[in-house]
């Protein structure tokens, strides 16, 4: 079961318990961080008791994979919309390492939080990574439907640059800070700019 996405627009009295609790996760992972995460503050953004967060999800950890599977998934949705056969392939992808680096840097605490096993657990048997291959399967198969002859090799290689380099000032805000300034996380002309330049 997922968050219904035509409840988030609502207003948060007429939403289940459980997409308040839900949302109030993501919300609580992006202002405090998923280390400070508790059953208990969850509770409290929600508005409702500790023992309705366990009911719903039985542990902390289950509400977090719930919510990591959605917004991953919740991105790959957005991302298939955005193929159309009237773009040629470098717009379709542009438009789609935009759409990443703009979301990481809108959500620098979920992108951190979908590489926390696999970075510090050396776990690659979570749902972000089996989504993430899953995904690139399509991806590579897209490409190789709209440019015959592609070495798939050569393809997934720049694949996973471009996503890792689109991923990256989520996870290193400060080296980006540094090296490219404060406004390139607020200017949108410098953001495409750098995705220009990755292409």
């Amino acid at each position: 079961m997922t968050i219904n996405e035509h409840n988030m627009a609502q207003n948060p009295d007429t939403l289940s318990t459980r997409d308040k609790i839900l949302l109030s996760t993501i919300a609580l992972i992006e202002k405090e961080g998923l280390q400070n995460l508790t059953t208990r503050s969850i509770a409290k953004a929600a508005g409702v008791n500790s023992a309705a967060v366990n009911y719903y999800f039985r542990t902390k950890e289950n509400l977090i994979d719930e919510i990591l599977e959605y917004t991953l998934r919740h991105m790959f949705l957005d991302i298939n919309e955005m193929y159309t056969d009237e773009q040629d392939f470098n717009s379709i992808l542009r438009n789609i390492l935009f759409y990443i680096l703009q979301g990481s840097l809108k959500y620098p605490s979920i992108v951190s939080a979908h590489f926390h096993k696999p970075i510090i657990f050396n776990d690659y048997d979570v749902a972000s990574v089996k989504q993430l291959n899953e995904y690139m399967e399509q991806f590579v198969y897209r490409i190789k439907t709209l440019e015959p002859g592609q070495d798939e090799e050569r393809i997934r290689m720049k694949l996973l640059q471009l996503i890792s380099a689109s991923v990256l000032p989520a996870i290193l805000p400060g080296v980006f800070k540094r090296n490219l300034g404060e406004d390139f996380f607020t200017d949108t002309e410098k953001q495409k700019k750098y995705i220009e330049e990755l292409i």
